[in-house]
């Protein structure tokens, strides 16, 4: 059994992409964004906790990620596929994969010894 749907996410390149090929030659980059989400608690009150996103991009949106340095700011869409496998010694397991279609860069990171002065977005 498989289900897709779709995602959109924001936020900063985690470390450097994996840069691997299809059997094909296509290109294909294994990347991790850290996106900030609101955490709210008892009285309304909200913290910001970082969750960090695996997914994986083929073809050109792979050249693109392929080319930015960690704390660039980008946006991601593309496809969520869930699907449910039978283990090898009994029992099932759930397996999610998350595939870009899509990549705009944003905001390039700071350069070292410079500041951002917008700190509104979290990010």
């Amino acid at each position: 059994m498989s289900a897709t749907c779709s995602f959109s996410l924001i936020g900063r390149l985690v470390g450097t992409p994996e840069q691997k090929a299809t059997k094909t030659g296509t290109a294909m980059a294994i990347v991790t964004i850290s996106v900030p989400v609101n955490k709210y608690m008892t009285g309304g009150a909200f913290r910001v906790e970082h969750v960090d996103y695996e997914f994986t991009a083929f073809g050109k949106a792979a050249d693109t990620v392929n080319a930015l340095d960690e704390g660039t700011l980008i946006g991601v869409s593309g496809e969520i596929d869930s699907r449910v496998f039978q283990r090898g010694g009994g029992g099932s397991g759930r397996a999610t994969s998350l595939t870009a279609r899509d990549i705009t860069v944003i905001e390039l990171p700071v350069a070292a010894g410079e500041v951002n002065q917008d700190f509104s977005d979290g990010f």
